[in-house]
């Protein structure tokens, strides 16, 4: 698979456009400094508006600020938690302060090459909000106990904790191959395929073992707006269906506590397949 390099400071391009503030800018640079990477949807949604729509669209700026809004948790000041929004932990120097991930909130994902690399971030930050810095935020350990949390300037940062290795490594565990492209401090690092599926709007499937695609595939294709998935991988997506049906036979389909029912994979099912449709489970 051919990788490419697109020599490009997006850091530097986020603060120009105004959609990182300072302290944003803050905690990301101490994250590249330790050779720290962003991976999955947000450097998908970077990556795209840099290296696509900026050439199609005459709205090029419009699109870097829907993407950025994309990754931006509101502050619940009044306690009021609607269903749609998962509630985080409060922040240490205010116990009464909750904040909220809006419905279709993504986290911003910073990896790195060792524990190490990301405790030396850590201590970098942590000094930015002693010193003062009140729009960074410590949350904690996020809900899956997968990475540390903050809040920069309402934006979700996770600096993951369970998952170390080079850029190349990280990528190819990913199920898509639309989340295969990462931002470092050396610009963007992209594929010949990667670049044909976004600009034809299309989501690549690479892995499709895990029970959760059929929801990821429904969310991908939603959030990031890709009309279709990539030509051979509708064989994957029905594989990935009938798993689910017998797991839902064996009552072993569940999803964030609840059992997944017959209806909801058939929902799934209607989705991408366009023949042999599946009528009972």
């Amino acid at each position: 698979m051919s990788r490419h390099i697109e020599n490009i400071n997006w850091l530097q391009e986020l603060s120009y456009r105004g959609v990182f503030n300072s302290e944003c800018f803050r905690v990301t640079r101490a994250c590249l400094e330790e050779g720290g990477f962003i991976s999955g949807g947000f450097a998908r949604k970077l990556a795209r508006s840099l290296l696509i729509d900026r050439h199609e669209s005459v709205h090029a700026n419009e699109t870097w600020h829907q993407t950025i809004d994309w990754y931006s948790a509101c502050r619940n000041l009044n306690n009021y938690s609607p269903p749609w929004a998962a509630t985080r932990h409060v922040d240490v120097r205010d116990p009464t302060a909750r904040y909220q991930w809006r419905g279709g909130v993504g986290d911003i994902d910073i990896f790195f090459h060792t524990e190490q690399r990301r405790f030396q971030a850590t201590d970098a930050i942590n000094r930015c909000i002693e010193a003062g810095w009140k729009e960074i935020i410590h949350i904690g350990k996020s809900p899956a106990g997968f990475a540390e949390e903050y809040i920069v300037e309402k934006r979700p940062f996770q600096l993951v904790s369970k998952l170390y290795g080079t850029p190349e490594q990280i990528v190819d565990s990913f199920d898509f191959t639309n989340a295969k492209v990462w931002l470092d401090a050396e610009g963007i690092h992209y594929t010949d395929e990667w670049l044909e599926l976004e600009k034809n709007n299309l989501l690549g499937i690479d892995q499709w073992d895990r029970p959760s695609l059929l929801w990821r595939v429904h969310k991908w294709t939603r959030k990031h707006h890709l009309r279709d998935l990539r030509e051979g991988d509708h064989a994957k997506y029905v594989d990935a269906v009938y798993k689910a049906m017998e797991l839902v036979k064996s009552g072993e389909c569940v999803r964030w506590g609840q059992k997944i029912r017959p209806s909801q994979i058939k929902e799934f099912a209607k989705a991408f397949i366009y023949t042999s449709p599946i009528t009972e489970v």
